[in-house]
């Protein structure tokens, strides 16, 4: 109920000062109406650039979000391969090291047994 009252008291208050306004404005009827206009439709073109600005911006980021999956795509794959030919070079020279290192303690047995 009091909720109503409310509610009747902020539309009286907000008619009353609209019509205040429109009243005691120095621009006749026809200006004033041609300057809203004018409002509206700068307004209107501000949103249409916004909407504009933010359909590029999008695209951009579809763009970019596309090249970076390629790079990142590429950079695993070349990252990959690198690593599989450094095993396949390192791989002979491991074996061979631990083939040195086999004979070197076998040498050193060797030498403690002799001792």
């Amino acid at each position: 109920m009091k909720a109503k009252w409310y509610v009747v008291g902020f539309f009286t208050g907000v008619s009353i000062a609209a019509a205040f306004s429109l009243l005691s404005t120095p621009t006749s009827g026809k200006e004033l109406r041609q300057s809203i206009k004018g409002k509206a439709n700068d307004s209107k073109k501000v949103v249409l650039n916004f909407k504009e600005d933010s359909k590029q911006l999008v695209d951009q980021l579809k763009e970019t979000t596309s090249l970076t999956q390629d790079s990142v795509k590429d950079l695993s794959s070349d990252l990959m391969e690198s690593a599989w030919q450094w095993k396949n070079e390192v791989s002979p020279h491991v074996s061979q090291l631990k083939s040195d290192l086999k004979n070197f303690k076998n040498n050193l047995d060797q030498l403690k047994d002799r001792s």
